[in-house]
């Protein structure tokens, strides 16, 4: 008897060890531009954080950028690995000229990059409105995000080959297509205009081709970001425009 009352015990003991090595699923949600933290006792949907979100802030959903610390760590390295080769390539001399003639476009790239913030971006749509009809926009969250929010532009942004050591910042102008806010800008000889990226609030990527401009015009939403690539790079740096509108796509609103 003695014997079995000391399994039981034992076996209560293990019980109680087992229910308290769970790990209590909760969520927080910060707002770092608004300073606010939203807290849940238990995982939710991603459809009640953009409603409680709602009640502190009216927001632009088109712009609202969702991230967490998992993926951020990839965006770090990709914003490492870019700034080194915008390095090497200032550096860059031909075959035919010691001179440097991406070293003024590539610095102020580096400097451009550096006035941003990046975060580990998770693309899926934050309209409300969308995410009610289609369940599978709206996952249930658990664990740890942030999500940066503000309120509707009313301008577009230029990055890339641009006599600017910062990004600049034009009004958004009505029905006007890409190339009437191009003539506005004064570019360096390198910058490639016969390919443009258009990375859009939402993190988007539309790619626009001047031969298709007048039959296919792009138009620029509130907000969105310009990046002119650079033109006639050395093979050793053919992916580097890519990678610089894939940190695009994660800025922090």
């Amino acid at each position: 008897m003695r014997f079995i009352y000391s399994l039981y015990i034992i076996l209560l003991l293990s019980i109680s060890t087992i229910s308290y090595a769970i790990p209590v699923e909760t969520l927080s949600v910060s707002l770092p531009k608004q300073n606010l933290q939203l807290n849940y006792p238990q995982p939710v949907r991603l459809e009640q954080v953009l409603s409680d979100t709602r009640k502190h802030v009216n927001f632009y959903e088109f712009g609202a950028v969702l991230s967490n610390n998992q993926l951020k760590k990839s965006i770090e390295r990709l914003q490492k690995e870019s700034t080194e080769q915008l390095r090497l390539l200032s550096r860059e001399t031909s075959l035919f000229s010691s001179h440097k003639k991406f070293k003024h476009s590539a610095t102020h790239i580096i400097s451009q990059l550096e006035n941003l913030t990046f975060v580990g971006r998770i693309f899926s749509p934050l309209d409300i409105d969308l995410i009610r009809i289609n369940e599978k926009l709206n996952p249930i969250l658990n664990g740890s995000y942030q999500l940066f929010v503000g309120s509707r532009p009313n301008s577009v942004s230029f990055f890339g080959a641009i006599e600017s050591e910062e990004s600049i910042t034009l009004p958004l102008i009505e029905h006007a297509t890409i190339d009437e806010y191009v003539k506005l800008l004064t570019l360096p000889p390198i910058a490639d205009t016969s390919i443009i990226y258009v990375i859009h609030p939402n993190g988007e990527v539309q790619m626009t081709e001047s031969s298709l401009w007048q039959s296919k015009p792009v138009y620029l939403t509130p907000g969105a970001a310009v990046y002119i690539p650079l033109g006639g790079l050395p093979s050793d740096f053919s992916s580097l425009n890519d990678s610089i509108v894939q940190l695009l796509r994660n800025k922090a609103f």
